[in-house]
């Protein structure tokens, strides 16, 4: 059985399977390292209590196990929810008036520079980020699949602007092919 490190590979395995180690999968190896930190100062069990892990959720994933009692769903659910109150706080730095004068995170944050509210803004950005890449691994995702079906997407949706794609068009009939091309 394959562990997540074949999907998340550490730059050690990368260098000697002859891949290159970009950017992305260092931010992904960040994050699992990350994960299974906080799974185990904070006491986050498996099923059978042993430490959660990323390969204990990947592993899962492989044999299949999408119930909702079964860690792929479980934490899918839980990153959702994380990435739902980031975007939350988000949008709390964005002004919605049209007709006020305030800037990105002026209300919450009138003691920063207005240098320092857009990095706040670039933090809470980062949080979803860190978010959405514990969830793709929970479903086997790590960059090479993230890079392919980002790029297959993008085509659909050039294909879908091409064809004046509207809500009286729409039909997913283009991501299900897409998923099942896989």
């Amino acid at each position: 059985m394959t562990n997540i490190e074949h999907i998340v590979p550490f730059e050690s395995l990368c260098k000697s399977s002859g891949k290159d180690y970009t950017i992305l999968h260092e931010m992904f190896d960040w994050q699992k390292k990350f994960g299974d930190h906080c799974f185990e100062k904070n006491g986050i069990t498996d099923n059978e209590g042993n430490t959660l892990t990323f390969n204990k959720i990947f592993s899962e994933y492989q044999d299949g196990k999408f119930g909702p009692n079964n860690l792929p769903n479980i934490w899918l659910q839980k990153f959702h929810e994380c990435m739902q109150q980031e975007l939350n706080e988000t949008e709390d730095l964005l002004p919605w008036k049209h007709w006020s004068k305030a800037t990105i995170g002026e209300e919450d944050h009138p003691e920063l520079t207005p240098q320092e509210r857009v990095n706040m803004l670039k933090i809470e950005l980062v949080d979803i980020w860190h978010f959405l890449m514990s969830a793709m691994m929970c479903v086997g995702m790590g960059p090479e699949d993230l890079h392919k079906f980002y790029i297959a997407k993008n085509k659909v949706n050039f294909e879908r602007q091409a064809q004046e794609y509207n809500t009286a068009h729409k039909t997913e009939e283009d991501n299900l092919k897409l998923a099942k091309e896989e």
